[in-house]
């Protein structure tokens, strides 16, 4: 007797209610990544939807890019399949069973974003909670991620992920200065002290300016002159 084993879609995306490090209003080039798996016994693609439908975002930011990660290499470059752009449906390579691929998804958060605010990025839109918007019968909704094989025994799979992240204050410098109340002696030295602030939310990183090659002055000069 030959038993034949039929094939059954499968669909995970990951994270499932993730989240990322926080940014600020007005921030560029975040990037949001998703990983979309192939979780059926069979070789399959997944499907995303024209005019960037399968991505969508919540809060005070807008999509710049969105890509399959063709290289794996974690950036948006040449090479990588548009998914926001694409005038039609765009199916990825084959993925082999439990193989995946990665799905980034660029945001710029809004230049007036309040402190505290949340931005959430969504890839697909499979209903239900976490874990259950992974491996749902497609049902052709308006921000579908989806298997494509039509051969399968249980017909075409949906899956979402979503990450969010918080909008917080920038890091603010601030230069204090002191010195000695007058009157000051003709002739006399003048001892001030100097003390740099940071007011702000974030924690602010060292720089080191270097003016190189000679007479760059690349970088930021705080100056003061006194008389």
């Amino acid at each position: 007797m030959t038993t034949t084993v039929a094939n059954v879609s499968g669909l995970t995306i990951t994270p499932d209610a993730g989240t990322r490090p926080t940014i600020v209003a007005g921030q560029t080039g975040v990037n949001f990544t998703f990983r979309v798996t192939n979780s059926g016994n069979f070789a399959d693609q997944v499907r995303f939807l024209a005019g960037g439908a399968s991505v969508t975002i919540t809060g005070p930011g807008v999509i710049s890019a969105a890509a399959i990660d063709v290289n794996g290499n974690g950036v948006i470059d040449a090479g990588d399949i548009d998914v926001k752009s694409n005038g039609a449906d765009v199916l990825s390579a084959s993925i082999a069973q439990n193989g995946h691929v990665d799905v980034i998804v660029t945001v710029t958060a809004n230049a007036n974003a309040n402190s505290n605010a949340t931005i959430n990025v969504r890839l697909g839109d499979a209903a239900g909670g976490s874990p259950t918007f992974d491996n749902q019968p497609a049902d052709s909704s308006a921000n579908e991620v989806r298997t494509a094989s039509t051969s399968s025994a249980n017909g075409l799979r949906e899956a979402r992920g979503d990450v969010s992240t918080t909008v917080e204050n920038d890091a603010e410098l601030r230069l204090d200065l002191t010195a000695p109340t007058g009157p000051i002696a003709l002739g006399s030295d003048i001892s001030y002290a100097w003390q740099v602030c940071n007011t702000g939310s974030r924690a602010a990183q060292p720089i080191t300016l270097i003016n190189a090659p000679l007479g760059a002055n690349i970088g930021v000069f705080i100056m003061a002159r006194f008389r």
